[in-house]
């Protein structure tokens, strides 16, 4: 998955979503600067609180997905996969406004403006798409499962879809990849010969050409019926492939997996091996 999802999605994503608290921030400052009779200047701060508590509220009630992310086919997850707690939510939004009420908090100070805003900007351009608050919050952001799972079956080869017809024809068990998390979750692969996966089209399983910690040729995997065995065979990727327990399989080598156990690449992506009848 090397990025994470587009930047220019986030970007749109961001910008509706600060686009509409704006307005009603707005609102309400322009509302307590007439009572008061104050400048509404004064009130700057109503809009940083009112960002977070606008996305921490839709992220936490709305399965990691505000306005702008519903829009644009995206929500935050954890980067296991599963949807994130409601403190690495909190924490996450927490960081995020952050820096803009200290923008708000010392305007006359231009210097830490400038300072705060880039650092925000260019972290996830040289984080491969990871922002502060992403880090922290230990969350990412992701196309939405629906939309994952149906590109997936469009980058699955026609050579695989095939066996996959051919599968459910069978009565007897087909060895094959399932995929646990990430964006074959829920996708069985037949291994009627063998797969490879990784970010080349080449690949019978392709992954987004922006996808974090995936090369374009990762791994592959085939069943040997001798013995009944699984081979998951490293291609030499950057980021490593790993086995369950947490082990990183030796670039360019070959491991030996039994019925039902687990592999992952990437951010996110995790499959088990094992039959489908």
């Amino acid at each position: 998955m090397k990025r994470q999802e587009g930047m220019g999605k986030r970007i749109v994503a961001g910008l509706i979503d600060m686009g509409v608290t704006a307005v009603v921030a707005a609102i309400f400052m322009f509302s307590a600067a007439s009572i008061a009779g104050k400048e509404i200047r004064n009130y700057a701060i109503i809009f940083p609180i009112l960002l977070f508590f606008y996305m921490a509220v839709m992220d936490l009630t709305n399965d990691g997905q505000t306005l702008g992310r519903k829009i644009v086919k995206e929500q935050v997850v954890g980067k296991n996969g599963k949807r994130p707690s409601a403190v690495d939510f909190v924490v996450r939004n927490l960081v995020k406004t952050m820096p803009i009420l200290i923008i708000v908090m010392f305007p006359n100070i231009w210097i830490i403006t400038i300072v705060i805003a880039g650092i925000y900007f260019l972290v996830p351009f040289i984080n491969k798409g990871y922002a502060i608050h992403d880090m922290v919050g230990a969350t990412t952001v992701n196309t939405c499962k629906s939309d994952k799972r149906d590109e997936g079956d469009e980058n699955v080869s026609g050579e695989v879809k095939e066996e996959k017809k051919v599968a459910t024809r069978e009565q007897e068990p087909v060895p094959g990849l399932y995929g646990v998390s990430g964006m074959y979750e829920d996708t069985f692969i037949p291994l009627t010969r063998k797969v490879t996966l990784g970010r080349s089209t080449t690949c019978n399983l392709v992954f987004e050409e922006d996808a974090p910690r995936i090369s374009r040729r990762h791994c592959s995997v085939a069943y040997r019926e001798a013995d009944d065995t699984y081979i998951l065979t490293d291609l030499e990727s950057s980021y490593g492939t790993f086995l369950e327990d947490g082990s990183r399989i030796p670039a360019g080598k070959a491991v030996l997996l039994e019925e039902g156990e687990a592999f992952s690449l990437g951010q996110s992506e995790q499959f088990r091996v094992g039959k489908k009848l």
